[in-house]
């Protein structure tokens, strides 16, 4: 089972993680297909032209999916997450643990604008009147499935460009999966359902520890791919941390299990 294997493997990478960083490569690779439907500015973009498109529809879904599962989509489902991932790997850079607490709140100001202008957008158009276009920007039947006109290369080459250019700096100057800690607006989303979750404690999944079983080894704050210091949290037996993507990095290097996931809350 992903969730949860009692067998530690022997090798450096675990199964679990194993299926993790090959969805997350795989995600790369239909990225030209389903760029337009993971994309905040076209969200902005569409409200203001009074039409629902894609992004909106998924962004909800993931929201929804933090309220049982937190911000395991940052994990498994993201292509902005999935690229620093693979560009990390050339450069293990760890944040800052003495900026990261202050450079964060990047991240909520960042969105706070975004889901002003999100909502300003329908608002100024009248509301969604033009319905859904699950294929928005695109208005005709032609190419309608790709996020870029396979004829024009040269404007994949440009917008691909320039992202992958800003996630090369969030990577390379703060430290891995920087632009998730510091700038990215539906990582808030997760943290927001992931607050609410732990708040009723409903069943979801989550982390337990247990401190008796911990051999202060530090295997898993070096492994966590978000800079968590996952050690003190065992300590404390509370591994509630709003950067936590659940990828279980920490639950799989562990070899003496003061880690798990769990479904139920212990109280």
């Amino acid at each position: 089972m992903i969730l949860e294997s009692r067998n530690k493997p022997k090798s450096n990478l675990s199964l679990r993680q194993k299926i993790r960083k090959t969805i997350l490569f795989l995600w790369l690779v239909v990225m030209p297909i389903t760029f337009n439907l993971f994309s905040p500015i076209l969200i902005i973009m569409a409200g203001f032209e009074a039409t629902i498109n894609m992004s909106i529809i998924i962004f909800a879904i993931w929201f929804l999916s933090s309220l049982i599962f937190g911000r395991a989509y940052c994990a498994y489902a993201c292509q902005w997450g999935a690229l620093q991932e693979i560009f990390g790997e050339t450069m293990k850079k760890k944040l800052d643990p003495n900026k990261k607490k202050r450079n964060r709140k990047v991240k909520f100001l960042v969105f706070i604008i975004w889901i002003v202008v999100v909502f300003l957008g329908p608002i100024l158009a009248g509301g969604y009147i033009n319905g859904i276009n699950f294929f928005y920007p695109n208005v005709t039947e032609q190419n309608q499935w790709w996020s870029f006109d396979g004829r024009a290369p040269g404007s994949l080459i440009f917008y691909f460009g320039i992202q992958i250019t800003i996630v090369m700096l969030f990577v390379w100057i703060p430290g891995n999966r920087g632009l998730c800690a510091y700038g990215c607006p539906m990582g808030v989303l997760g943290i927001l359902g992931t607050k609410i979750k732990n708040f009723f404690k409903w069943p979801s999944l989550h982390l337990e520890s247990d401190s008796n079983k911990c051999i202060k080894c530090k295997k898993c704050s070096k492994e966590c791919p978000m800079s968590i210091d996952v050690h003190t949290l065992i300590q404390s037996e509370n591994m509630e941390n709003m950067e936590c993507i659940l990828c279980g990095s920490c639950v799989d290097v562990c070899s003496h299990n003061a880690i798990k996931f769990a479904w139920k809350w212990k109280n």
